[in-house]
């Protein structure tokens, strides 16, 4: 049975002054890259829990236990795919910041449990919900003014070669910063092209 969940609507903008809070409250607002695994552990008191086979056998590479306690991550991301496990771990996060009150406590901490409720959601609604926590934790792992900064820089640079930082040099720049970032490379593009910095 599908249940509609009533997933907020979200405009855009406020993407950026909810990550900015976010950063400010734990003391790292300016910190490039962002220290997301500190913030979960220490900031939020959450265990972060490796186990393998999550990616394999569930096809995520993690989530937030029912119980809102901790935050279980495939063990091959976690040791082996840096940008990814950052990414994870701030899209949990993501779901902490912006989820918390759509859901009942439980003290169901298991994946069956996540999945079970996974299951019971409209499609609708979790992608909804995928969406949000994707679009926060891009900004919480590359805020835009720190963004902006850089980028102008990088393009400063590429322009000195003659290539334009909207055209064939962002893919290069996308690549330098996401190393400054510690993000992948699509996402940084993604932050780039939502933050109206290159079209």
């Amino acid at each position: 049975m599908n249940v509609d969940i009533d997933v907020p609507f979200l405009p855009l903008d406020d993407f950026s002054a909810i990550a900015e809070h976010f950063l400010r409250e734990y003391g790292v607002w300016g910190s490039v890259p962002v220290p997301i695994e500190e913030i979960v552990e220490f900031g939020l008191g959450l265990d972060i829990i490796p186990i393998p086979g999550l990616k394999q056998g569930y096809g995520i590479d993690a989530f937030m236990a029912v119980d809102l306690q901790s935050i279980t991550v495939d063990e091959y991301v976690y040791a082996r795919v840096e940008n990814r496990y950052r990414f994870s771990l701030a899209h949990e996060t993501a779901h902490l910041v912006l989820h918390r009150d759509l859901f009942p406590p439980s003290d169901e901490q298991t994946i069956d449990g996540y999945m079970a409720r996974v299951r019971n959601m409209s499609e609708t609604a979790y992608t909804r919900l995928e969406w949000q926590a994707d679009e926060l934790a891009g900004q919480i792992l590359v805020p835009q003014p720190q963004l902006r900064e850089r980028f102008l820089e990088a393009s400063r640079m590429a322009e000195q070669y003659g290539l334009s930082p909207n055209g064939e040099a962002l893919y290069y720049i996308a690549n330098y910063l996401g190393r400054q970032f510690k993000v992948s490379s699509k996402t940084m593009e993604i932050r780039i092209k939502r933050d109206a910095l290159a079209m």
